[in-house]
C-alpha cells in the first residue's frame, strides 16, 4: 500500500533536514470532495521551501502556505520583550523545557497564541518558542519599526535598573534590574539619564550604565568577560542571571552588533573553520556539546556544569582532570567575522 498524501509530506520534510529549532510549521489536510492542503509556517523564508515541497508532493493547486502570523490582528504580530529577562519554552508551559532566553528589548515574530503563552519566533536567531505573554508588549509591523529606527543603546553593567517613568527608582511600575546586553531604544537624553521607549510605555535608566551601539573591536571582548565571570550556568540561560555556553557566547558577540545562531552545532557549522595553531583572542573553541570563548595564552573562558558557571580554564596545558579533559576533545576551531549586523 503506497504513503498518503501526508506520509509523503512528512518524509520530505524531514528528508529535507529542517530544522524545528527554527521552523515550525502544522498540517491541515482536508478530503472531501477534492483534496486540500494548508500548510501554516513560520516565515516568509520557510514559505517558499514549503511551497517548493508541496509542489512535488501533490497537484497543483491543491495547497496552499500562509504564515502563522499573517492570521493575526495586525497589531499582535510582533511583540517586544519587557521583563529584565524572560525564557523561551519547548512547550506553552511553565514546566516544559527552557531552550532559550530573551532579555529586555529583544523583538519577537507572534506566531499564535495559547493560552498565557504566545508561540513567538526570536527575530535575532530565528529560535522559535513559547513565551509568556505578561512579558511582552504587542504591536504591528509599522509600530515595530517606528521604536527600531530609534537610537539603539546596550546595558553595559552586569545590571542596571530600569524605572518607570512617573514613579522614580523602587516605584511599582519600575521594571527592575535589567542584564548586561539588554537592548534599549531611546528616544531622548537628559544629563543624567535615557528615556527607553517600548510599545505603548516609557522607562527611564541611568546614562552611565549604557553604551551605544557601534561597532567595536573583538579585544573589547574583555570589559564584558569580567562581568560575566561566576554568573551560573543555566540550561538555556542567556543573560547574567544565568547562562549555557552558546548562550553566553551569542550574547558577548550580540554586543559588538556581530549575530551568531543560537547552539554551539549551528555556530560551529555556520563560522569560518581554522586549525588549532591559528587561534586568535576571540576566535571560539568546540567540544562535544560546548564551546569557549578562546583569550589568548592557551585560555578559554565559557560557562560550564563542571565548575557551575563562568570561568576561565586551560586548554593547551591542563592543570587538573577537567582541563585534560577540555585538551583531549576539543572537535574544532572557529573564527567569527568580525562584521556589523544591520
Amino acid at each position: 500500500m503506497g504513503e498518503s498524501v501526508r506520509e509523503t509530506i512528512l518524509r520530505k520534510i524531514k528528508e529535507s533536514g529542517w530544522d524545528s529549532r527554527t521552523n515550525r510549521y502544522k498540517l491541515e489536510i482536508y478530503d472531501r470532495s477534492e483534496q486540500k492542503i494548508i500548510a501554516k509556517v513560520d516565515s516568509e523564508g520557510f514559505s517558499e521551501r514549503m511551497r517548493s515541497l508541496l509542489a512535488e508532493a501533490c497537484e497543483e493547486g491543491c495547497f496552499e502556505v500562509i504564515e502563522m502570523s499573517d492570521l493575526l490582528p495586525v497589531d499582535y504580530r510582533f511583540a517586544m520583550v519587557v521583563a529584565p529577562v524572560t525564557d523561551m519554552r519547548s512547550e506553552a508551559k511553565w514546566r516544559s523545557e527552557r531552550s532559550h532566553q530573551l532579555v529586555f528589548g529583544e523583538w519577537v515574530k507572534v506566531l499564535e497564541f495559547d493560552n498565557a503563552y504566545a508561540m513567538v519566533k526570536d527575530m535575532k536567531t530565528g529560535y522559535v518558542g513559547h513565551v509568556a505573554c505578561n512579558n511582552l508588549d504587542f504591536c504591528s509591523a509599522e509600530e515595530r519599526e517606528s521604536i527600531r529606527n530609534l537610537p539603539k543603546f546596550f546595558v553595559s553593567e552586569r545590571f542596571a535598573y530600569l524605572s518607570g517613568m512617573d514613579t522614580g527608582f523602587q516605584g511599582e511600575k519600575d521594571l527592575g534590574w535589567l542584564p548586561l546586553g539588554s537592548q534599549l531604544f531611546v528616544s531622548r537624553e537628559s544629563e543624567q539619564g535615557l528615556y527607553v521607549v517600548a510599545p505603548g510605555r516609557e522607562y527611564w535608566i541611568r546614562k552611565h550604565d549604557c553604551f551605544v551601539t557601534e561597532e567595536k573591536p573583538v579585544t573589547e571582548l574583555d570589559d564584558w568577560v569580567d562581568k560575566y565571570l561566576r554568573v551560573p550556568y543555566l540550561w538555556g540561560g542567556c543573560s547574567t542571571y544565568g547562562t549555557d555556553c552558546s548562550g553566553f557566547v551569542l550574547r558577548l558577540f550580540d554586543m559588538l552588533g556581530i549575530p551568531l545562531p543560537r547552539d554551539t552545532d549551528q555556530q560551529m557549522a555556520a563560522l569560518k573553520e581554522i586549525e588549532e595553531p591559528e587561534l586568535e583572542r576571540g576566535d571560539l573553541v568546540f567540544f562535544p556539546g560546548h564551546v569557549g570563548l578562546y583569550m589568548g595564552k592557551g585560555f578559554i573562558v565559557h560557562s560550564n556544569v563542571s565548575i557551575g558557571g563562568v570561568s576561565f580554564s586551560q586548554i593547551r596545558d591542563p592543570r587538573d582532570s577537567y582541563e585534560q579533559y577540555l585538551k583531549a576533545n576539543a572537535i574544532g576551531f572557529r573564527r567569527v567575522k568580525k562584521t556589523i549586523s544591520k
